[in-house]
């Protein structure tokens, strides 16, 4: 196979592409209103849409439920949609215009949830059986923060 056994050309390729895909991403960012000429949401979207085919494809980092995901994700609305965390299953990120939110949340229940688990939930999204989690814990909207930073003490705290 194509670089051994452990395809390193492959994941090589993905752990460049994606340091790239990375920076892209936040120069997009820091540009300020008015500089920036490109489709902000489209653009962003468009860096974690190559960054989750390159999970699937190079890095094989996705799965199939993540694969089926992100595509739901993007038909309903999300510009751009990838794996998050360490991969092989697990969550999606989506970025989504603030205006389609609450349509992009149903549809993403019903097209995803409640077609692969029918009967888990019920019209308000509440587990039908006790102990099992919420629907609302697994697809929630959250807006983007500060980030980090540095705190910098001249003396004692």
């Amino acid at each position: 196979p194509e670089g051994g056994l452990f395809q390193l050309y492959r994941r090589a390729r993905h752990v460049v592409g994606e340091a790239g895909r990375v920076w892209s991403f936040r120069d997009v960012c820091q540009l300020k209103k008015g500089v920036y000429k490109g489709n902000l949401l489209r653009d962003l979207g468009d860096l974690m849409n190559a960054s989750q085919a390159s999970c699937r494809d190079l890095y094989d980092c996705s799965c199939p439920e993540l694969d089926e995901l992100t595509t739901i994700c993007r038909s309903a609305g999300a510009h751009g949609s990838r794996l998050t965390g360490a991969g092989w299953g697990g969550c999606t990120v989506s970025l989504v215009p603030s205006h389609a939110v609450t349509q992009f949340i149903t549809t993403v229940k019903e097209k995803y949830y409640n077609k692969n688990w029918p009967g888990r939930w019920d019209a308000e999204g509440k587990a039908v059986k006790e102990g099992d989690v919420d629907l609302g814990d697994c697809v929630f909207a959250s807006e983007a923060g500060g980030g980090c930073g540095v705190l910098m003490s001249g003396g004692d705290f």
